[in-house]
C-alpha cells in the first residue's frame, strides 16, 4: 500500500494574493515547482499481510532518488470501494 500526501495550497495562495499579490504569487509558484519533489519525499510504502483479525504492516524502504511508480504520479483522487480490485475489497 502506498500513502501519498496531497499537497495543495491553491486556495490559500489565492487568499494571500488578495491581501498581498507578491506573497500570493510566490506561494503559488513555490507550490507549483515543489509539489512533485515534496510528494515523492512524503510518500511511504507499506507491505500488508496476515489475517483480518491479526494483520501485519511493515514499512518498505525506498532507495534514495527512486521516483514514484507511474500509477502514483497521476493527480491524487479519493478511491472508492467500487474501484478497488476484488482481492482488495473488504469482506462482506
Amino acid at each position: 500500500m502506498f500513502v501519498v500526501p496531497d499537497i495543495n495550497a491553491g486556495g490559500a495562495s489565492l487568499a494571500y494574493a488578495a491581501v498581498n499579490p507578491a506573497i500570493g504569487l510566490g506561494t503559488f509558484l513555490a507550490q507549483y515547482l515543489f509539489r512533485k519533489p515534496l510528494r515523492e519525499a512524503g510518500t511511504r510504502e507499506f507491505a500488508i499481510g496476515g489475517t483480518w483479525s491479526e494483520p501485519t504492516v511493515d514499512a518498505v524502504e525506498r532507495k534514495p532518488g527512486e521516483g514514484l511508480p507511474a500509477l502514483l504520479d497521476a493527480p491524487a483522487s479519493a478511491p472508492s470501494a467500487s474501484s478497488a480490485p476484488a482481492a482488495l475489497a473488504a469482506p462482506q
